[in-house]
């Protein structure tokens, strides 16, 4: 069983004792309602499609379009291939062929998910490189242009009914590279959504990792170092930033973006609560080899 020394370790570890004592239950309700998730996301990322996307459009501007549905396909794989290296199997050699087959596939699931951050990265780029229409003399005068009007990540066809009420003043930007507009406080919240969206990728990607160096050090036999300590402390900060962008997105309306980013802080914390029981573990075998060590010595 999980054993947590709170004396030795800090109460910051209390979530994950109360995770790994109920792992293999919340283990799977986590997974399964992620998996529910997944299939939103591809809804949303296929609605806003729907409006960003020109006829014609790129490959990568067709993955960038997507880039929420493939990135939380690759995280699922990630995680699925962490939970069996640190729960299901001691050691490797037991796969053989097969362990390094995991490893190839964990690299291109990251290659996807460092393709996500990238698309993010791009999308900042893009918003900076907005073009602030002077000349037009208000919303009204484009309508019938098949342009979209954005506000909080939703979208609407402007048109002479509507463009009256869409705009609450200030410029109107048209982003580049996509047929779509706003006003000023319009574009101002899609800058700040679309950071918040590259600081939460990146934070995921800190944390995955982090989990990954400690695995390759436990893999070795190394269950008490300083750069597990760090590691672990580290993850803390990550997770607290990732939390943060959790309560924005709540306080924008999206609900569903703050429960599911909550769902894959708990489907990580069962993962480190499996690097921790696995610890515990080696710290066990190794008492026992001193121990039995002690007892052999000739008196």
């Amino acid at each position: 069983d999980y054993n947590l020394n709170l004396g030795e370790r800090g109460y910051l570890d209390a979530p994950f004792r109360f995770f790994a004592e109920h792992q293999q239950t919340l283990k799977w309700v986590i997974y399964t309602l992620l998996i529910l998730n997944f299939g939103y996301y591809f809804f949303d990322d296929w609605r806003a499609a729907q409006s960003t996307l020109l006829p014609g459009a790129t490959f990568l501007q067709i993955t960038g379009a997507y880039a929420t549905t493939f990135d939380e396909l690759g995280w699922f794989v990630i995680i699925f291939l962490l939970e069996v290296e640190t729960y299901w199997i001691e050691d490797e050699t037991e796969l053989g062929p097969l362990y390094w087959l995991m490893q190839v596939v964990r690299v291109l699931c990251y290659v996807v998910v460092f393709h996500t951050l990238y698309a993010f990265i791009i999308a900042i780029i893009d918003l900076g490189n907005a073009t602030i229409l002077t000349d037009i003399g208000g919303l009204c005068a484009l309508a019938g242009e098949d342009l979209s009007f954005t506000r909080n990540l939703l979208y609407e066809l402007v048109d002479a009914n509507n463009c009256a009420n869409l705009s609450q003043g200030g410029d109107i930007y048209r982003f580049d590279g996509e047929p779509v507009v706003s006003d000023t406080a319009g574009y101002q919240l899609a800058m700040r959504h679309a950071w918040v969206d590259a600081i939460e990728i990146a934070g995921w990607l800190t944390v995955s990792l982090l989990i990954t160096f400690v695995m390759v050090l436990q893999n070795k036999g190394i269950y008490d170092s300083a750069w597990i300590r760090g590691a672990d402390r580290l993850q803390y900060v990550i997770y607290t930033i990732i939390a943060g962008t959790a309560f924005y997105w709540g306080f924008y309306g999206y609900y569903v973006y703050t429960w599911d980013i909550l769902l894959w802080i708990g489907g990580f914390a069962v993962i480190d609560a499996n690097l921790s029981e696995w610890r515990d573990e080696l710290n066990e075998g190794h008492d026992a080899k001193v121990q039995s060590e002690v007892r052999s010595e000739p008196v």
